[in-house]
């Protein structure tokens, strides 16, 4: 399933800065593909090394200039300033112009090896993440979203029981505040000793009716 993707994906991508937004929408979109998780979950983190170990010759071998790095909608200047700061960005387009280059696996197959990539779990999970490009930008795109909405309610949820347990602090201090004043305590201590005094009138009271009682 995709926490299985997930979690195989993570392991070598989350150390190079890929977001659990990016490993969740990957791992969707190789499900949605028929992707084996074991193969292509470890496949994908394999590929997310490769790129960052020789982005150079990625750029060499697809053909990645500056030119087409801003047909894509990029801004970095050369293919390594993209794989440092979107290696999921990078990671779409050279899937993508390697699909769009390659007329057969054969020559794709060539070129991954050039890069360092030779299991036929590279080539499985490369292939389908560059025909499948939309699909997985979409699907990041949800995750990311979901995540970012769970994070601000838990982070909500947090201030109200902060705010909570702030305001019931605040009533215990006033309470004690309050029945440490002076003016409650002679209050309360006048109070408890008229009591006394009742029951002492009371018990005098009792003594001295006593003996009519016994006569009685």
């Amino acid at each position: 399933g995709i926490t299985d993707f997930a979690g195989r994906i993570a392991a070598l991508a989350k150390p190079l800065g890929v977001t659990n937004g990016e490993i969740l929408g990957i791992s969707a979109t190789l499900e949605e593909l028929g992707v084996n998780a074991e193969r292509g979950g470890t496949a994908t983190g394999r590929i997310f090394q490769a790129l960052t170990n020789d982005s150079k010759e990625f750029a060499k071998q697809f053909g990645i200039n500056e030119k087409v790095l801003k047909e894509a909608g990029f801004e970095a200047k050369n293919f390594t300033d993209l794989v440092n700061t979107d290696l999921v960005g990078a990671l779409q387009l050279v899937s993508k112009r390697a699909v769009t280059l390659n007329e057969n696996n054969v020559d794709l197959a060539k070129n991954l090896k050039a890069v360092g990539l030779t299991g036929a779990g590279e080539l499985e999970a490369f292939l389908k993440l560059g025909q499948a490009n939309a699909r997985l930008s979409e699907n990041i795109d949800t995750v990311s979203v979901a995540l970012t909405k769970q994070d601000s309610l838990l982070s909500e949820n947090q201030v109200k029981s902060e705010n909570l347990a702030g305001a019931y602090e605040r009533l215990v201090n006033d309470v004690r505040e309050f029945f440490v004043s002076s003016q409650v305590q002679d209050f309360f201590l006048a109070l408890i000793q008229g009591a006394r005094d009742a029951a002492e009138s009371v018990k005098a009271l009792g003594e001295q009716v006593k003996p009519l009682f016994i006569s009685l």
